[in-house]
């Protein structure tokens, strides 16, 4: 994987807006919007970067600023990435478990496995710390355009110069928003409202890059929530190799152990 943390600027992907209009069958925007969706599901691997933000979760409603996150997914070892949060963080998962430290040079740890929603031992009354919460929480690109390929809506195409993205225009139904979004707090009841929208650019039947937001309203005992989520994610580097550091692994290892 790449070194260095990468702050994406998505707008360099985005085409002028002299060029943007309606491209006519929404249909057949879909169907090869489907194929490159498949495509990606079949990758062996990929390298990603990109910005995460969210606003109004159950830690207060105050927006945060937007998260770097990069890393680079395998089938064949899994999972390795970086985010820059108040604390940096790396963090690995195999199909033996999820390893992560604090960075520069924190020691690696395993994360313990925990139900939905179950609380961190010793943090009764609010669930687990940060890093933890955000390592849980996070999807890789992979995974999100898994849920956004099975409810996909009719797409739109933005028209752009010869050679340059196709951007895909989406308007997620609510049932879609919902599952794609990462909050899962325990809602007293059903969410009153959820929508969203995603952009998707591709070239040459690859995705390059995706812009989803999603709003979800909702209501936790007396308190009304308005939960915005924003993922800006770029994609390179297909069917690559991704090494997890063998500190990871030795880190994975302590399951079984006394």
């Amino acid at each position: 994987m790449k070194t260095g943390m990468v702050v994406f600027a998505l707008a360099a992907l985005v085409a002028p807006r002299g060029f943007a209009q309606d491209m006519g069958d929404e249909g057949a925007a879909k169907s090869n919007l489907e194929k490159v969706l498949q495509k990606l599901a079949e990758c062996t691997s990929y390298e990603f970067s990109g910005t995460t933000r969210t606003e109004g979760g159950p830690g207060g409603g105050k927006r945060r600023e937007a998260i770097p996150v990069e890393g680079a997914y395998s089938k064949e070892t899994g999972l390795l990435a970086k985010a820059k949060a108040a604390k940096g963080c790396e963090w690995a998962t195999t199909s033996e478990g999820t390893a992560y430290h604090e960075l520069p040079e924190g020691e690696w740890k395993r994360l313990e496995e925990r139900a939905a929603g179950e609380r961190e031992p010793g943090r009764e009354g609010r669930r687990g710390g940060g890093l933890e919460m955000m390592i849980r929480n996070f999807r890789p690109p992979h995974e999100i355009l898994a849920i956004l390929a099975g409810g996909l809506p009719d797409a739109k195409i933005e028209a752009v110069p010869e050679g340059k993205d196709t951007v895909y225009t989406l308007e997620l139904s609510s049932e879609l928003a919902r599952k794609i979004s990462p909050f899962r707090p325990k809602f007293d009841r059903a969410p009153d409202a959820a929508s969203g929208t995603a952009r998707v650019w591709t070239l040459e039947g690859n995705v390059r890059a995706y812009d989803i937001q999603t709003e979800i309203s909702a209501t936790m005992g007396e308190r009304e929530l308005n939960l915005k989520w924003t993922a800006e994610t770029k994609l390179s580097d297909f069917n690559g190799t991704v090494e997890i550091p063998k500190e990871a692994l030795e880190a994975l290892e302590q399951k079984d152990r006394g």
